[in-house]
C-alpha cells in the first residue's frame, strides 16, 4: 500500500476530484475555438462550399424543369444533372416539389423587383420613361432568364392547386400595379378615358404572349431587344387604328 507521501508525489499538479486543471481547460477550450471559431478559414470555406453546392442543384434542376416539365423531371435527372449523390440532394431540399418551389418564388421575386409604381413627384422622371423602364426590365428579366421563363408560363400552371393560387397571386399584384398607372394615368390627362381593369388584362396578356413567343422563336429571327420593348409601348399606349388619319 502506496504511504501518504508517495500518494503526495504521486497526485502533485493534479486539481482536486471533480475539478478540471486550468490547463485541462484551456487545451479543452482551444479545441472548442478551432471547431467553432466563426473567423476559422476552413468554417468559412466549408459554408461557401455547401452554399455553392446547393447552387448547383437549383441550376441543374432549373435546366431539367425547363426541358422536360415538372412531371417528367425525376430526382434521379436532377442528381445526375448536378453530378452528386442522392443523399447530397436531400441535404438541401425534401423532394422534387420543394426545389421546384423555391424556382418559381425566386423568379418571381425577381420579375416583382423589376416593377415600379409610377412616381408623380416632382423630381422624379417623365411618367412615359417610368414605364419604358417598367417594361424593360420585365423582358430583360424573361429573355435573359430563359428556363424561368418557362416554368412560369408553362410548367407551374394547372401543378396543383397551391401553385395555382401562388401564380394568380403574382398576376394579380401585376393587374393591380397596371390598373393603378391607369387610373393615375386618366387622372393626369396623359391615358384615355378606359376600363383600366380590362384593359390592365390586355396590357399583362400581351407581355405574356409576347415572352412566349420570343421563346419559342429560333434566336437568329427574334427581333431585337429595342423592338420588343417599343412594340409592346405602341401597341399598349397607342393602338393599331390610325385616328389620326380619319380626322
Amino acid at each position: 500500500m502506496a504511504t501518504e507521501k508517495q500518494k503526495r508525489k504521486r497526485g502533485r499538479g493534479r486539481p482536486p476530484k471533480g475539478q478540471i486543471s486550468n490547463s485541462s481547460y484551456k487545451r479543452k477550450q482551444a479545441r472548442n475555438i478551432e471547431i467553432t471559431d466563426p473567423n476559422d478559414g476552413r468554417a468559412t470555406r466549408a459554408k461557401l462550399v455547401r452554399k455553392w453546392r446547393r447552387q448547383q442543384v437549383l441550376e441543374a434542376a432549373l435546366n431539367v424543369f425547363a426541358e422536360k416539365g415538372y412531371h417528367d423531371t425525376s430526382i434521379s435527372e436532377i442528381v445526375a444533372t448536378a453530378d452528386i449523390s442522392r443523399g447530397t440532394f436531400y441535404l438541401y431540399f425534401d423532394n422534387k416539389r420543394a426545389i421546384f418551389k423555391e424556382l418559381l418564388n425566386h423568379f418571381i421575386n425577381r420579375i416583382r423587383s423589376r416593377i415600379q409604381r409610377i412616381k408623380l413627384e416632382k423630381d422624379s422622371p417623365d411618367p412615359f420613361n417610368q414605364i419604358y423602364d417598367n417594361v424593360e426590365g420585365i423582358i430583360d428579366e424573361l429573355s435573359e432568364n430563359g428556363e424561368f421563363t418557362k416554368i412560369l408560363l408553362y410548367q407551374a400552371v394547372g401543378l396543383d392547386e397551391e401553385f395555382e393560387k401562388q401564380l394568380a397571386g403574382f398576376y394579380r399584384q401585376m393587374l393591380d400595379l397596371i390598373e393603378g398607372a391607369l387610373k393615375l394615368g386618366m387622372e393626369m390627362k396623359i391615358v384615355r378615358p378606359c376600363h383600366a381593369e380590362i384593359t390592365a388584362w390586355c396590357i399583362l396578356g400581351s407581355i405574356k404572349e409576347l415572352a412566349s413567343q420570343y421563346l419559342i422563336t429560333k434566336k437568329g429571327r427574334r427581333p431585337a431587344r429595342e423592338h420588343l420593348i417599343q412594340g409592346i409601348l405602341d401597341y399598349n399606349l397607342k393602338g393599331v387604328y390610325a385616328w389620326d388619319k380619319q380626322k
